[in-house]
C-alpha cells in the first residue's frame, strides 16, 4: 500500500486527463447510466443488429448504432421510464449532431439534468466535477491547500482579492484579507476567474506555491512561498468566557463536518477548564447544516445518554430510523444551555436546536430557524460529479417535521408552498410545553437581530467599510489593540472617506419620489417646486443617518478593521463580548427565575399528563 497521499493526487491527475479526451457525450451517457443505477435500474450497455432501446449517431467518424438494454433491478420499473430515457437519449444525440450551431454537450446535459431535478425540490441537484469537490469540502471539513478565501474586486472585477486568510495556514504566513493577488508561481493572474485561481493554489499537500500580492500601502508587491497542508475547516472557531463573574460561556459552531463533535467536547472541556461554568450559550445562527451523523453526535454532548434525538422517515416504511444518544453528554447537567439561533439556521442546526428544545435541556433563543426538515443523499456518479437528491424527512424527539415549504410540481415548473400557522399542528415536550411542527423552529425567547438600515445596506454593497478597513490597516504602524473600538475620530474619518467617494444611495422615500414625479408627468400636473423642496428637505434628513445609525455602523466598521489585522479567534472573540444577541442570551442565563419558568409548560397539569414527547 503506498500511503505517500501525492500518489493519489498523481493518479487523480492521470483520471482527469483521461477524462478530457472522452467526449462530452461519453461523459453525459456514462453519468446518465449511473443516475439510473441510483434509482434501482440495472443497466447493461451492448451493441447489437436489433437494439431494444437504440440511439444513432456519428461517433469518431463512424456510423454506430448502439443498445441500451434496461433491466428491473428489484422492484418493477414501468415501460413508461424506459421510454423517457429512450427519448432524453435520442433528443440529446439529435441536437448535438444535428442543431444548426454547435451545442457545448456537457452544458446541455447539466441543463437538462438540473431542469428535470429542479422539478422536484431546491435540494436535488446534479452536481458538476467542481460543485462535487467543494461539497466534499465542506463534508470533510479540509482540503489540500494553503488557506485562502477569494473574491472578485467590487471596483476591478478582473482582479481578485483575499477575503479571510485562515489562522494557522495563510494568516501565520503574513497574507491578510484586502491583498490583491498578482501572481501565483510568476503566472500573472489578472482577468483569471476565481475557480482557475483557486485550483492553482490548491494541490498535494507536501508541496509548495509561490504567491504574489499587492498590498494598500505597501510600495512594492509581496512575495510568500506557502507550503501545501491539509487545510482543516474549523467548525467551532471560538469558544470563549463572556462573563467571568457568572461562568458563563460562549461557544460558536459554524457548520457540521465530521469533526464538529469532538470540537465541542473540547471546547466545552476547555471553558470548565478555564471557569466554574454555570451557563452555555451555543451560538448556531448562520449555521447551514451537514451531515446528519454530525448532528446526532453534537447532540449527543448536549443531552442526556439514551434520549431520542432524530427520527429519519423515508419513501417506505423500512427506511425509517431512529436515533439515540449513545455517549454521556460532555456538558454538565446543572449548566444551563441557551441555542442561539436565527433564520439562517437550517437542517443539522434545526436537528441540534429541535433536540434541545423537545427534551427541555436548554432554551432556544434569538428568531425563528429556517425549516429545512428534509434529508438529502449524495450519490457518487463517474468523472467526478454527483447526485445529491432528498431521501426522507427528519422529525424532531416531540415528533413534529419543522419543514417549512411543501414542495410540487406544475407541469414541470416548482411550486413552493408555505405552511399556514392555523395549519400547523401540535406537540408537547418532554415535560409538556407546546411546540408546533413545520415554519422552522419557534424560539422560547426572542431576541431579535438589529436589520440593517438602508444606508449600511448600501454601504456594504458599494464595498465602502471593506475598502476603508484597507486604507485603515494600511496606516497602522503598531498591532491592533485587543480591546479597539471605533472612536469619533475614526468614524469621522469614515464619513469623510464615503463622502468623498461619490457615494449615493437611494431609500424607499427616494423611490416613492420618483414614482410620484413620474406620475405627476404623465398626468401634467404642476407640482409648484414643492417636489424640489421635498427632496432637498429629505436629502438633508438623509445625512443625518450616519448620527441616526451610528452605532450599528461602527460595529460594521470594527469588524471590517478586526478582519484586516487580527487572527480570527481574537477577532470573534471581542465580537462576541458586544453582540446584542450573545448579551441578551447571557442576561436570560443569570435570570435563574426566568430561565426556570421558560423551561416549564404554560398549563402546569399538563406536565404530569406527559409522561414524554407526544403529539397533542
Amino acid at each position: 500500500m503506498n500511503c505517500d497521499p501525492r500518489a493519489e493526487d498523481k493518479a487523480e491527475d492521470k483520471a482527469e486527463r483521461s477524462d478530457h479526451k472522452r467526449s462530452g457525450l461519453q461523459k453525459a451517457v456514462g453519468v446518465a447510466l449511473s443516475f439510473l443505477k441510483s434509482l434501482g435500474i440495472a443497466v447493461t450497455k451492448f451493441f447489437t443488429k436489433g437494439p431494444v432501446l437504440f440511439f444513432s449517431g456519428l461517433v469518431s467518424g463512424l456510423l454506430l448504432t448502439g443498445a441500451i438494454l434496461l433491466v428491473p433491478d428489484g422492484a418493477a420499473v414501468g415501460q413508461s421510464v424506459r421510454e423517457k430515457v429512450a427519448l432524453f437519449d435520442i433528443i440529446f444525440q439529435d441536437i448535438t449532431s444535428n442543431y444548426v450551431e454547435p451545442v457545448d454537450e456537457e452544458k446541455l446535459f447539466e441543463t437538462g439534468m438540473q431542469a428535470m431535478l429542479s422539478s422536484l425540490d431546491p435540494y436535488t441537484q446534479f452536481e458538476n466535477n467542481l460543485q462535487a469537490r467543494e461539497m466534499n469540502v465542506k463534508a470533510n471539513g479540509k482540503y489540500g491547500g494553503v488557506g485562502l478565501g477569494l473574491a472578485q474586486d467590487l471596483r476591478d472585477p478582473d482582479r481578485l482579492v483575499v477575503m479571510s486568510a485562515f489562522e494557522g495556514y495563510a494568516f501565520d504566513e503574513g497574507v491578510r484579507p484586502g491583498d490583491y493577488i498578482e501572481r501565483v508561481n510568476d503566472i500573472d493572474v489578472k482577468g483569471r476567474n476565481i475557480e482557475e485561481v483557486t485550483n492553482m493554489l490548491r494541490g498535494p499537500p507536501g508541496t509548495s506555491v509561490n504567491l504574489e500580492v499587492s498590498r494598500q500601502g505597501a510600495s512594492s508587491g509581496i512575495t510568500f512561498k506557502l507550503d501545501r497542508r491539509f487545510v482543516s475547516i474549523r467548525d467551532v472557531p471560538v469558544a470563549t468566557i463572556v462573563d467571568e463573574k457568572d461562568g458563563i460561556g460562549y461557544i460558536k459552531l459554524q457548520s457540521f463536518a465530521k469533526d464538529a463533535s469532538s470540537e465541542l467536547r473540547r471546547a466545552i472541556t476547555k471553558l470548565s477548564n478555564e471557569t466554574k461554568l454555570m451557563g452555555l450559550v451555543l451560538d448556531l445562527r448562520g449555521n447551514p447544516g451537514g451531515l446528519l451523523t454530525s448532528a446526532v453526535e453534537v447532540t449527543e454532548t448536549l443531552v442526556p445518554k439514551d434520549s431520542l434525538i432524530v427520527t429519519t422517515k423515508g419513501r417506505e416504511q423500512s427506511d425509517s430510523e431512529t436515533y439515540t444518544s449513545s455517549r454521556q453528554p460532555a456538558l454538565p447537567e446543572n449548566v444551563k444551555l441557551a441555542v442561539l439561533v436565527n433564520g439562517q439556521t437550517a437542517s443539522a442546526a434545526e436537528i441540534v436546536a429541535g433536540a434541545v428544545q423537545d427534551l427541555d435541556v436548554g432554551l432556544v433563543i434569538g428568531t425563528k430557524t429556517f425549516g429545512k426538515g428534509l434529508i438529502q443523499n449524495i450519490q457518487s456518479l463517474p468523472y467526478r460529479t454527483a447526485l445529491r437528491y432528498t431521501v426522507g424527512r427528519y422529525y424532531t424527539p416531540s415528533g413534529r417535521c419543522i419543514q417549512a415549504l411543501n414542495y410540487s410540481s406544475d407541469n414541470g415548473v416548482l411550486v413552493a408552498k408555505e405552511k399556514l400557522d392555523v395549519d400547523r399542528l401540535e406537540f408537547r415536550t418532554l415535560h409538556g410545553r407546546s411546540v408546533k411542527d413545520g415554519g422552522g423552529i419557534d424560539v422560547d425567547f426572542v431576541a431579535p437581530a438589529s436589520r440593517p438600515s438602508e444606508l449600511e445596506a448600501s454601504l456594504i454593497e458599494k464595498g465602502l467599510f471593506f475598502y476603508f478597513a484597507n486604507d485603515y490597516a494600511a496606516k497602522l504602524h503598531a498591532p491592533l489593540p485587543d480591546n479597539f473600538a471605533v472612536t469619533n475620530t475614526i468614524y469621522k474619518d469614515f464619513v469623510k472617506f464615503v463622502d468623498e467617494s461619490d457615494f449615493k444611495y437611494k431609500s424607499r422615500v427616494d423611490l416613492g419620489l420618483e414614482s410620484l414625479d413620474k406620475y405627476l408627468n404623465e398626468e401634467g400636473y404642476s407640482d409648484g417646486g414643492y417636489m424640489d423642496q421635498l427632496r432637498n428637505t429629505i436629502s438633508a434628513e438623509m445625512k443625518l443617518d450616519f448620527v441616526r445609525h451610528g452605532t450599528e455602523i461602527r460595529r460594521r466598521l470594527e469588524h471590517s478593521i478586526r478582519s484586516r489585522t487580527q487572527a480570527e479567534s481574537v477577532r470573534l472573540v471581542a465580537e462576541a463580548k458586544t453582540d446584542a444577541q450573545v448579551l441578551k442570551a447571557v442576561e436570560l442565563l443569570k435570570n435563574n427565575n426566568l430561565y426556570t419558568q421558560l423551561l416549564q409548560p404554560a398549563d402546569l397539569d399538563s406536565r404530569a399528563a406527559s409522561a414524554g414527547p407526544q403529539k397533542v
